[in-house]
C-alpha cells in the first residue's frame, strides 16, 4: 500500500494537519491498547454493556470496602491509644465514619451498619458512657464483616 502526498504551495498547513492526524491516530491506538481487556488465551475481548456494568460495580465495591477498612483502622487507632482520646476528636471521626457508612453498595450493607454502630459505641466510650471492652467488641464485629 502506498500513500502519495503531493505538497504544493502553502504545504506548511497540510504538513501540520498530517502530523496532527498521525499523532491523534497514535494516541487513540495507545488509548485502545491500554483499556483493552484480554482473555486467558491472550486475545482481545469485546467489552459489552453487562461487562462494563460488572466492572463498574466491582470498582465501586472495592473502593467502598477500602474506605470502610480505613475507617475501621481509624477506630482501631482511637481504641489502641494508651491515653483516652479527646471526645471531640472521637466525635469528629465518628461523624465522618457515619457519613461514609450512610450509603453504598448493597453487598456491604451489613458491614456498613456494623461499622456505623461501632463508631457510635466508640463515641460513647470516649465520653464515658460505655466501657472499652464493649467498644472493642463492636469494632471486632465490624472488622470481621469487612474481612469476609
Amino acid at each position: 500500500m502506498e500513500i502519495e502526498l503531493s505538497l504544493g504551495k502553502n504545504s506548511y498547513w497540510r504538513e501540520m494537519a498530517a502530523a496532527l492526524l498521525v499523532v491523534c491516530l497514535l494516541g487513540l491506538g495507545w488509548l485502545g491498547w491500554s483499556v483493552t481487556r484480554f482473555g486467558t488465551d491472550g486475545s482481545a475481548q469485546i467489552l459489552n454493556w453487562s461487562d462494563y456494568q460488572l466492572g463498574k460495580a466491582e470498582k465501586a465495591y472495592q473502593a467502598e470496602r477500602e474506605t470502610l477498612r480505613a475507617d475501621a483502622d481509624m477506630l482501631t487507632g482511637l481504641l489502641s491509644q494508651s491515653t483516652s482520646p479527646s471526645p471531640v476528636a472521637v466525635q469528629v471521626t465518628a461523624n465522618r465514619i457515619l457519613e461514609h457508612s450512610a450509603s453504598g453498595v448493597s453487598e456491604l450493607a451489613d458491614a456498613r451498619l456494623a461499622l456505623g454502630a461501632a463508631a457510635v459505641v466508640v463515641r460513647n466510650w470516649a465520653v464515658g458512657s460505655v466501657d472499652r471492652n464493649t467498644a472493642i467488641q463492636a469494632l471486632q464485629t465490624a472488622v470481621s464483616l469487612l474481612s469476609e
